[in-house]
């Protein structure tokens, strides 16, 4: 157990290497040519994930796996893509009930996904009933079916987003009705240095950075969870562990999926319109804070005779936390599309993803040889037991609360769209405001006389005697 924490971490990461080195280019390039190249994107991305998820399952060399991950990260930018997609080609109001679903897609991913993994990994000592001879290839290479699943799904989505999705470019039917094509190539050459001026300074703003912060933090904690809890359920008692096996994982996970899915399709939508979306990842990441803290309590049920004490345990603290983390991670997906304008929503996407994708490299890096280390010795005390880890994910978790605090509630509608009554009144104040400064400076500025202190700040001070024997 002191070697896989370590090697899993440097395999994780490898992926995101990739997608920081590439990320803002498929933004841009995605940008460039509209929807019809987004779709191109989730196309190359997914057939990334059918060829390196074909070469993981072969190799038994730790360089050659860690190379196939880089691969599948340079040209991986699906979910940066889909959901610039689905936001330009559906209705701005239905935007919560589309990424609510997204969401739920990704809950039925988590059913099938780890059950599909813990039940097909290692067959010859999962179902040693099945007689498979030690010398074959499924007891020689014991994740070559998960992959192969892995591989089959990715292929089937790639030839479902070839048949079924369309480009919907309305941009470009729009441009199609130009009179003169002269006109177009002018009005292009001009419109390219101030386009990506104005995506230069539209995605360093305040609100995409606030999301891109949080996006950041709170996706490096998720990550560093995902490899730590695995880990942590399948090490030893004795070591703070639950002597889970890989299958009992897998059913945990897919038990989360169960309740991810009415959820996201369900109940989104509705608290969206009641609360916000930035006050859903308020209340998601203030829920998510005491469920990780609690987490490590289940060592105390590990034993045979409380196994359905732990089972009820992990399913308040873990699936109800994921159930939590998946409503924040749609909330920020609404969010960073209400950041920017749908004309660079792509290339903001793919500096978000890069950025994130620095973020889940130091989360994995970090956490995995802590957990190593935290377990290394067994009689080593708290908090530098087993706790260290889940201690350091819930600080981090913390922190990116901070980030959420400083969002506006102009986040929880798209951009450009009207603003609100309070928001008109406010911007009527400081235009008056404002007016009120220009006139008080006008009038100074043409009697230039000593005068006395005005009491309000805004109206013009009235000349005294004294500065009229001052110029006599």
């Amino acid at each position: 157990m002191k070697e896989p924490g370590r090697y899993a971490g440097w395999l994780i990461s490898s992926g995101h290497l990739g997608r920081i080195l590439t990320s803002m280019l498929w933004g841009k390039w995605s940008d460039n040519h509209g929807n019809t190249g987004r779709l191109k994107v989730m196309q190359l991305s997914l057939i990334s994930i059918v060829i390196s998820s074909i070469i993981l399952s072969w190799t038994l060399n730790f360089e050659i796996a860690m190379t196939a991950r880089f691969f599948c990260g340079c040209l991986d930018a699906t979910w940066s893509m889909v959901k610039a997609y689905a936001s330009s080609v559906l209705p701005q109001d239905t935007q919560a009930s589309t990424m609510a679903t997204l969401g739920a897609s990704y809950g039925m991913s988590m059913i099938i996904g780890p059950a599909l993994g813990g039940m097909l990994a290692r067959p010859a000592q999962e179902y040693p009933f099945l007689g498979i001879p030690s010398t074959s290839l499924l007891a020689r290479r014991k994740y070559l079916l998960p992959n192969l699943a892995t591989a089959l799904i990715a292929l089937i989505a790639a030839v479902l987003v070839r048949l079924v999705l369309k480009s919907h470019d309305i941009d470009s039917k729009q441009n199609e009705t130009r009179s003169s094509q002269l006109y177009q190539a002018i009005k292009q050459t001009e419109n390219i240095q101030e386009n990506q001026q104005e995506q230069i300074r539209v995605c360093c703003a305040r609100k995409p950075g606030l999301a891109t912060a949080f996006y950041s933090l709170f996706s490096a904690v998720e990550y560093a969870e995902d490899l730590c809890f695995p880990l942590w359920a399948e090490a030893p008692i004795s070591v703070g562990g639950l002597a889970l096996g890989s299958h009992q994982v897998g059913i945990l996970l897919a038990i989360c999926g169960i309740f991810i899915v009415p959820g996201q399709l369900f109940l989104y939508a509705p608290l969206d319109a009641r609360l916000g979306t930035t006050a859903i990842m308020k209340y998601g990441v203030e829920i998510c804070i005491p469920l990780l803290a609690v987490m490590p309590l289940a060592n105390l049920f590990s034993s045979p005779e409380s196994r359905s004490s732990l089972w009820i345990w992990l399913g308040l603290t873990k699936v109800a936390r994921l159930f939590v983390a998946e409503f924040v991670f749609t909330a920020q997906g609404i969010v960073s599309n209400n950041a920017v304008p749908n004309n660079i929503r792509g290339s903001f996407l793919g500096i978000q993803a890069t950025i994130c994708a620095v973020a889940r490299i130091v989360g994995p890096i970090l956490i995995g040889p802590l957990f190593a280390w935290s377990i290394q010795t067994p009689d080593r005390s708290f908090p530098l037991n087993y706790w260290f880890s889940f201690i350091l994910i819930t600080t981090g978790t913390f922190i990116s609360l901070f980030a959420v605090l400083q969002m506006p509630k102009s986040l929880d509608r798209p951009f450009g769209s009207e603003h609100t009554s309070q928001e008109i009144c406010e911007e009527h104040e400081n235009i008056i405001e404002e007016g009120c400064r220009r006139r008080s400076a006008s009038w100074e500025e043409m009697h230039p006389l000593k005068r006395s202190r005005s009491p309000h700040p805004f109206l013009p001070t009235t000349p005294t005697r004294d500065d009229f024997d001052e110029d006599v």
